[in-house]
Order: C-alpha cells, then sequence, then structure tokens
C-alpha cells in the first residue's frame, strides 16, 4: 500500500517545493532585510515547502489507497473479509515446484509429491471443512470462484478435489470456465469428449449416468474422474443457460460424494451465475492483492442471488503464517 503511495507523494513534494519557492519570490522585500543571503532564504522555503508536501502526500494518498487482505491471522483476515476462512495456502515459488517430479510440477501436483508441505496440508483442511460442512449428506456440490482473475481458483479447485480424493472420497471435477479453460488445459486433457458433448445428448437416456462417466477421465494419482470443456466449448458460449446445466449437476451428484465446479471469477456473469447452481460457494482470493471491499461485495452479490458462501480460501500467505494457522486451526 505504501508503495502504490508514492507517486502522489513525490507529486506533492514538487507542489510544496513549487509553493515554497513561490513564496519566498512574492516575499522578497522582506527577505533581503535579513541577514541571511536570498539565494539561501529561498533554497530554505522551497525544502520546507517540499518536505511539507512530501509528508501531507504520503497521508494523502495512504488513506486513499484501497484496503488489501494484508492480515496474517485467520482470525483477523476473518475481520476484513466479513466471512469464515476455510484455508491459508501458502504461495507457491517456482523453487517449491522443482523440488518434485516434472509431471506434478503444478499447485495440486504438490497433494502426491508433498503431502507433508503447509500447501497440502492447507487444502485437506479445506477439503475437511468443506465436506464436514454437509456432513451426513450424499452428493454435495460446490462450486470455487475467484474473486478476480489469476487469483488461483482452477489451481485450488484442482487441488480440492485430489484432496478430498485421497480421503477416500468419490470425486468429480468440473471445467465450467469456457473463458479459460485452465483446468482442461494444465490436465492437459483430451478436449475431444467434456462437458458440452455431456450437455447436448439427453441426460435421462438408458445409461445416462455411464455415458456422463464415459465422457471424463481419471487422475491417475487419485481416481477422481475430471469433466473437460470438450468440443463445443466457445468464449462466447454461456454456460449457466443451458437447459441442461443443472440436470447434470445433479446427476453427477447422484454418483459421487463431491461434485468440485472450476467456475469464471465473480465479475463475470457467466462465473457468478453458473457457481451458483452449486449447493455452495467457495470463495478464492489472494493475500495482499485482493481488495477488501471487492471480497465482501463479491460474497454479497452471491447471496443475493441465492448462493451459500461457507467461507473463503486465501492465496498467497507466507509459509510460516500458514504453519502457525495449521498449528492453531481447529
Amino acid at each position: 500500500m505504501v508503495a502504490r503511495a508514492w507517486p502522489l507523494a513525490v507529486s506533492a513534494l514538487i507542489a510544496g517545493g513549487l509553493v515554497g519557492g513561490a513564496w519566498a519570490l512574492f516575499q522578497r522585500e522582506t527577505l533581503a532585510a535579513l541577514p541571511l543571503s536570498t539565494p539561501l532564504l529561498w533554497g530554505g522555503f522551497a525544502g520546507a515547502g517540499a518536505l511539507g508536501g512530501l509528508a501531507i502526500g504520503l497521508v494523502l494518498a495512504i488513506a486513499r489507497a484501497p484496503a488489501r487482505l494484508t492480515a496474517t491471522a485467520a482470525d483477523r483476515l476473518e475481520g476484513l473479509a466479513e466471512a469464515s476462512v476455510l484455508a491459508l495456502a501458502p504461495l507457491l515459488t517456482p523453487r517449491d515446484l522443482r523440488q518434485v517430479a516434472p509431471d506434478l510440477r503444478y499447485p495440486a501436483g504438490l497433494l502426491v509429491s508433498a503431502p507433508e508441505s503447509s500447501f497440502s496440508q492447507a487444502v485437506r483442511m479445506a477439503a475437511a471443512r468443506i465436506v464436514r460442512w454437509r456432513s451426513g449428506e450424499t452428493g454435495l456440490s460446490v462450486a470455487v470462484i475467484a474473486v478476480a482473475p489469476r487469483e488461483g481458483a482452477s489451481s485450488m479447485a484442482m487441488a480440492l478435489a485430489r484432496a478430498a480424493a485421497l480421503a477416500g472420497k468419490r470425486v468429480a471435477l468440473v471445467d465450467a470456465d469456457p473463458r479459460e479453460r485452465t483446468l482442461s488445459e494444465a490436465m492437459a486433457l483430451d478436449q475431444g469428449r467434456g462437458l458440452w458433448t455431456v450437455l447436448d445428448e439427453p441426460l435421462d437416456a438408458p445409461g445416462g449416468g455411464a455415458l456422463i462417466e464415459g465422457h471424463m477421465a481419471a487422475d491417475a494419482y487419485t481416481g477422481l474422474l475430471i469433466l473437460p470443456q470438450g468440443e463445443g466449448s466457445s468464449p462466447t458460449r454461456e454456460l449457466y443457460g443451458h437447459p441442461r446445466l443443472k440436470a447434470l449437476i445433479d446427476g453427477l451428484k447422484a454418483r459421487f460424494d463431491l461434485v468440485v465446479l472450476d467456475c469464471g471469477p465473480v465479475g463475470l456473469v457467466d462465473g457468478r451465475l453458473t457457481a451458483i447452481q452449486a449447493d455452495a460457494v467457495v470463495l478464492v482470493a489472494c493475500w495482499n492483492a485482493t481488495l477488501v471491499r471487492h471480497l465482501a461485495l463479491a460474497r454479497r452479490a452471491l447471496e443475493r442471488l441465492g448462493a451459500v458462501v461457507p467461507g473463503v480460501i486465501v492465496n498467497g500467505m507466507a509459509d510460516n503464517a500458514v504453519r502457525r494457522w495449521l498449528q492453531s486451526a481447529p
């Protein structure tokens, strides 16, 4: 936040220097009567004006800077977000990912290659909390959606699905973001069959459930089934308005313990209107990047549409903050 204050502060410094110099110019006759030299006086007033302008500019810039999720404790983050924190996930660097097998060098790959890492433990905690949220009921559908683009929703959806599958749940993961297809591309899934081909075929036909699974790809590491975008996907095609989408989700819930939908960000109409068709919507935010007011607006917008938002997952935390949270989390 302070870094963003510097442009306004520098502008105020220059303005203060000009004001100080101009004042000294208009008061030159008075200043000439003083024992000090005129250049020294002019420089002093210009410097004083510049320092005053710098101080005022910093105060104004910091006051105007939008608040971000900068707290490092879960309880303080919950106060800022006005929502329960399901998990704090650490920032993963290229160095972190280079320590695992080449075919698992992505966040969800750590669930398999580094199960004791703070990222894996945090995701397992979030998955357990989501499953417990509707304990005793089978066929829970959860949409994972970011407050803004590039905040890690697709990676988190994939990781949550793997964590639940490793815990023994029957899990289906659906790429429900036709504009990005991040999930399908990250896992190098066959795009010949998938979500859109299933939607364009009747679900009430004999063997309809088997038809859905026939369009899904199996995760070699956990056994979860993934429904990629498939043929027919287009950035201009709206998913939420498809008449068979709700029937598809219900069909998956009848066959799986958990259905995870990777949706576009809240700011996109298709993203939030697709997400609200799930039983619950999990928000994903990024530490020190997501604006607090944007997170609050996203949660309220989803709830106004009838969504149930059990909480938020905060990405990009420092590893030591995540480890402290893991030690104290209930």
